[in-house]
């Protein structure tokens, strides 16, 4: 996510300050992206920012607007800013400098999974697929696309709305999904294959998201057995 910073040295006495300077150099945890400035001028070398203001009138300020991008997850990030200017009175230690902090969340977690709600089957019977995109973290993870192929044992019965298809991948999206919340689809599907321990294969995309793509197998047990021909009585 982004953050934005706001700078304000206000001149609150009686007199004109001269060569304001606002320096604000970015913490661990934040990537800078952009400055705004009214009452002044601004640079950057890096993740420092500086703001001058040749003079500021009594009542007039410098106010700066820092945009930067949140970069480490699950810590606190404490942004410090400082200002002097030429000709001020002696203060406490600490007195022209500002600080805001802010908690950075452990960001949206992507976890897709294509799963049979039959896990044994046999040849010729008909399973439902469960198709779901699923954000455990924290935040809101956007541009979410789960895709997959079936083992050639398994074939779709028909491609419900939802679900996009190019030659033997199918697709499902969700455009956002909020912290805890999932999107799910069910696919009808036949078995048509031999017997054996089958999985699809599954990968998984997302804008912002970190991704785990996670697949379970499909046992298909031997055909139903019959009864030998022969002679009874």
């Amino acid at each position: 996510d982004t953050v934005v910073y706001t700078i304000i040295a206000a001149n609150r006495g009686n007199a004109a300050a001269q060569n304001v300077r606002v320096v604000d150099q970015l913490p661990a945890g934040l990537t800078y992206k952009g400055t705004k400035v009214t009452g002044g001028t601004c640079t950057r070398a890096a993740s420092t920012v500086t703001c001058l203001a040749s003079t500021l009138q009594p009542g007039s300020a410098l106010t700066v607007k820092i945009t930067a991008v949140v970069t480490d997850p699950g810590k606190e990030i404490a942004n410090h800013a400082t200002v002097t200017a030429t000709g001020l009175p002696s203060k406490p230690a600490g007195s022209q400098i500002a600080t805001a902090s802010l908690k950075a969340s452990g960001g949206p977690f992507i976890v897709a999974g294509v799963k049979s709600l039959e896990p044994y089957s046999r040849p010729g019977k008909t399973i439902r697929i469960a198709v779901k995109l699923t954000n455990v973290g924290e935040g809101t993870a956007t541009g979410n696309r789960v895709c997959f192929r079936l083992p050639e044992s398994v074939v779709l019965m028909h491609l419900p709305s939802g679900i996009s298809q190019s030659g033997g991948k199918f697709c499902m999206s969700a455009a956002s999904l909020k912290a805890g919340k999932y999107h799910r689809i069910v696919l009808g599907a036949r078995v048509v294959g031999p017997s054996g321990s089958k999985k699809p294969t599954v990968t998984a995309t997302s804008a912002n998201a970190r991704t785990k793509a996670m697949t379970f197998p499909l046992v298909i047990r031997g055909a139903l057995p019959t009864r030998a021909a022969g002679v009874t009585g």
